[in-house]
């Protein structure tokens, strides 16, 4: 499927060049077209670009980029922005680009002065890089190409009030070297709303929202596999609010999702019914918080809501179908020497199968500062009791510190949480979570400056087979007159759902094993930069990173390393360059090979305002 064409991009950038070329012509205005801006830049250099599996090139060319924006006839009537760019690969080194980019896009709004304003856009891209990585990790070097498409407009006056009805059509391809993974997606959506009713004090709105979505990926392997989803979703919503007495107020909302997706003979169907309530109030100088809200099918609003984001989950949920009631309330009071207060005590009712189990759980809180004793400190703690039609649970604990405190040149922060048996989505399911966090900041003796900081994160669903995740990081930061010297280490693990766009964290405890992957990864930074001459900046990074063992063909035992650098010199609108980038990554369990790919670039470019 061929998503772009040479020809689309030529037609685009003629039209930003015509738009440009009949703006510098008449420097403001041509007829009834006014326009605001004309600006960019132009470069010219010598690179090249070679790796042992990739084509060597080198040569001379041209590079830069022309924007500009403007009205016809009138700012309410017809408003618009052009753009074009285009940048070598070995030109954008700095940012490790390792293939040559460029794009354009075209933007308008029309009657905006009008009752009826509307507003229409179109763009594509080639060439673009980004990281692709795990849960909290980013590290393979990726390339997509895309295409964008929106249009959008509202109505005031018609006899439904605020109407508002939108389209997209985007399109998608994204190819990661050496590990022999590409995909090619297209996804559609439109929607209507309309709000601003208001019946017996009741504030009313509704709305409609429809999405389409097809991806077909490719992996690399002994049988070179290759997966095709198709997926699409609706959703009907209503909205009201009202004022109540005695400074109250009071929300509701009714959701009807629906989610049909298919992949390789399999399909999986998913509706779901939500609502949810709120009211806020006071009692005496308590406030007040109450909500009630129930969902006749827990995971399939939970995988709904990845389809509708574009991450499309090739298998539904296997086992029955879950609806839960939730009710909550909640106040909080402040009491003298700084001390806040809060209580609360909530209700869940899971329905499955016919059967029903409950789960109430109920405890406070309390916040104190002891800035009077020890500066800077802030405590939190708290217990909580659950019970259910078994019994008593059990207590469980929630704690929070919060420290900064500047200490003549030091700059101390830290912060921590616990929570142990903490009730979750499920009345079935409990979750214990703490996270840890340290930094430190000290101005040393000649202009020499230092940052060191540190923390590590764990989240256990207790009650699910141990679905779980962690993270770890720590780093540090140098500085001396003009030169900073940083790096940077990460580490993440856990559990994740397979989709097309890759993993994505557990958000619901207690999926099937076919549908949850083990994950773990680390990565590794390092940058250093320097001002020390005038008007010349000079930077070089490196990066690294490492999975391995997550049971999938596109993630296990993958590895990538990164290596840049540039320099830049400014002389009034003149800059003058020099960059350069490797970067290698590959894959253990894959037939594709191995991507090393070198670029390098000398030029000079120029930034132009014409007006």
């Amino acid at each position: 499927m061929r998503l772009f064409g040479k020809s689309r991009f030529r037609f685009g950038l003629v039209v930003c060049v015509f738009l440009l070329t009949q703006a510098a012509i008449a420097q403001v205005e041509l007829g009834g077209v006014q326009f605001h801006t004309l600006n960019g830049n132009l470069g010219f250099g010598y690179g090249g670009q070679s790796g042992e599996n990739e084509l060597s090139n080198h040569g001379t060319g041209l590079n830069g980029n022309l924007n500009t924006n403007g009205f016809y006839y009138n700012p309410g009537f017809l408003s618009f922005q052009a753009g074009t760019y285009y940048a070598r690969a070995e030109s954008s080194a700095e940012s490790t680009n390792l293939s040559d980019s460029k794009g354009y896009n075209l933007g308008a709004a029309i009657f905006g002065g009008t009752t009826f304003p509307g507003y229409a856009s179109f763009g594509q891209n080639w060439g673009q890089n980004s990281a692709y990585g795990l849960p909290g990790l980013s590290g393979l070097n990726s390339t997509s190409n895309n295409r964008d498409f929106g249009i959008s407009w509202m109505f005031r006056d018609l006899p439904v009030k605020n109407l508002s009805v939108y389209f997209a059509d985007d399109a998608n391809q994204t190819d990661i070297p050496g590990v022999g993974f590409n995909s090619e997606g297209t996804s559609k959506g439109f929607g209507v709303s309309t709000g601003g009713y208001n019946i017996a004090g009741f504030s009313l709105g509704a709305g409609y929202q429809h999405s389409l979505g097809d991806v077909t990926s490719n992996i690399a392997g002994p049988e070179g596999e290759s997966f095709t989803s198709h997926g699409s979703s609706d959703l009907f919503h209503v909205l009201t609010s009202r004022t109540l007495p005695r400074h109250s107020h009071f929300t509701l909302s009714v959701y009807r999702m629906m989610t049909r997706s298919s992949s390789e003979g399999e399909k999986a169907n998913t509706d779901s019914d939500e609502f949810d309530s709120s009211i806020l109030s006071h009692v005496w100088r308590l406030p007040l918080s109450a909500t009630v809200s129930y969902n006749d099918n827990v995971y399939g609003t939970v995988l709904q809501q990845l389809n509708t984001s574009g991450q499309l989950v090739n298998v539904s949920f296997s086992g029955p179908k879950i609806g839960e009631l939730n009710m909550n309330l909640s106040s909080s009071y402040t009491l003298p020497h700084r001390i806040f207060v809060t209580g609360y005590v909530s209700h869940q009712e899971e329905f499955v199968a016919g059967r029903s189990v409950s789960a109430t759980a109920y405890g406070g809180n309390a916040s104190y500062g002891f800035g009077k004793f020890i500066k800077g400190l802030t405590v939190t703690a708290g217990v909580h009791d659950i019970a259910t039609q078994a019994g008593n649970e059990g207590m469980g604990l929630v704690g929070a510190a919060n420290y900064r405190r500047n200490l003549g040149a030091w700059i101390l922060q830290a912060n921590g949480n616990y929570s142990q048996g903490v009730q979750t989505i499920l009345a079935t399911s409990t979750e214990s979570q703490g996270a840890a966090f340290a930094s430190v900041r000290r101005t040393l003796e000649n202009k020499i400056s230092f940052g060191a900081n540190a923390g590590i994160g764990r989240s256990l669903f207790s009650n699910t087979h141990g679905q779980s995740t962690e993270t770890k990081n720590a780093g540090f930061n140098l500085g001396w007159m003009k030169q900073s010297l940083s790096a940077y280490y990460a580490e993440s693990s856990g559990e994740a759902i397979i989709t097309s766009q890759g993993l994505v964290a557990v958000t619901a405890p207690g999926l099937s094993s076919n549908q949850v992957v083990p994950y773990s990864g680390k990565s590794y930074n390092a940058g250093y930069a320097n001002t020390l001459i005038k008007n010349l900046n000079v930077s070089f990074a490196w990066s690294r990173f490492m999975s391995e063992g997550t049971g999938t063909g596109l993630f296990s035992n993958v590895s990538a390393e990164t290596y840049s650098g540039g320099a830049v010199y400014t002389y009034r609108k003149l800059n003058i360059l020099a960059n350069f980038a490797h970067s290698q990554q590959g894959a253990s369990v894959t037939t594709a090979l191995p991507s090393n790919i070198t670029v390098f670039y000398f030029g000079i470019s120029r930034w132009f305002n014409f007006f």
